[in-house]
């Protein structure tokens, strides 16, 4: 066989696999009528391990996303509640100081009723009670 017909011949191999290969990736693939799903989550015909591992995988993001959902929540409380917190301090902190309270009286009550920090207390002082 001569170079040139070796050449034809792989030439006919390769358009023919290059043709198989358009043809598969245009072959429209069935996916699962809405509300129908099937065992087999990535669509290529069969159940096997990959199926399994996708399960188990969309399980656990979900959990994730879940967990994160969840904390988001419970610090957006956590900030609520601090604010409210502050807010009364800060109101009761304007009666103390208008009846003539001291600082270090107003502290221990407001230690004591809310168990504020000091620094917090400091911080609500000056902007409340102008000190």
């Amino acid at each position: 066989m001569s170079t040139e017909d070796l050449l034809k011949k792989m030439s006919a191999i390769m358009e023919a696999k290059f043709d198989d290969a358009i043809a598969e990736a245009l072959e429209e693939k069935k996916m699962d009528p809405v509300g129908k799903a099937d065992s087999d989550i990535d669509n290529d015909g069969d159940v096997d391990d990959s199926d399994e591992y996708l399960k188990k995988r969309r399980a656990a993001i979900g959990k994730a996303i879940k967990t994160q959902k969840e904390k988001r929540e419970s610090e957006e409380v956590e900030v609520d509640d601090e604010d409210e917190d502050e807010a009364e301090m800060a109101s009761e902190m304007k009666k103390l100081h208008a009846s003539s309270c001291s600082k270090h009286e107003m502290y221990k009550k407001m230690k004591e009723k809310y168990g504020v920090a000091k620094e917090t207390f400091e911080k609500l002082y000056a902007s409340n009670c102008g000190g």
